[in-house]
């Protein structure tokens, strides 16, 4: 019984091990007429293994498509040699992905709402965004580099 608790714990701590790493990192918000607030912007941290894996896994997709598009006539001509090539050019990029930018939160300086906003996966500071309630353009920076 002890042992089958210990297999369930170390399960338990190796699928843990594997999440990525969020992180959040101080930003500060400028409009146009040079006010500020500060806020959130939220990254998920992958480590080498996580890369590995997941340039692995789209790399193997990409194989899996170029194989299932051989039966369909005409179009395999290119589908099959566009998604060879791309699988290792996608897992290349993916495996080069150290973090990804998951949302920016905090307050617009103009209107002083709430404002949260989701972001591209390979979107980096400094952001130009817009306020969603009152379209104020905003410059999203680092805090750390703002002084």
């Amino acid at each position: 019984m002890i042992h089958c608790a210990r297999i369930g714990a170390d399960t338990v701590q190796r699928f843990l091990k594997s999440m990525p790493l969020a992180e959040q990192h101080r930003v500060v918000f400028k409009s146009v007429d040079d006010s500020t607030a500060s806020g959130e912007l939220s990254v998920q941290v992958y480590s080498d293994h996580e890369r590995l894996m997941r340039s692995l896994k789209i790399w193997g997709l990409c194989w899996l498509l170029a194989l299932l598009s051989v039966p369909i006539l005409g179009a395999h001509w290119f589908l099959v040699p566009g998604f060879l090539i791309a699988g290792p050019i996608m897992g290349y990029r993916r495996y080069h992905q150290h973090s990804i930018s998951v949302k920016v939160t905090g307050a617009c300086p103009r209107c002083h709402s709430e404002i949260s906003l989701a972001l591209e996966p390979r979107e980096q500071l400094p952001l130009h965004k817009y306020c969603p309630q009152c379209s104020t353009p905003l410059h999203i920076v680092d805090a750390a580099t703002e002084s």
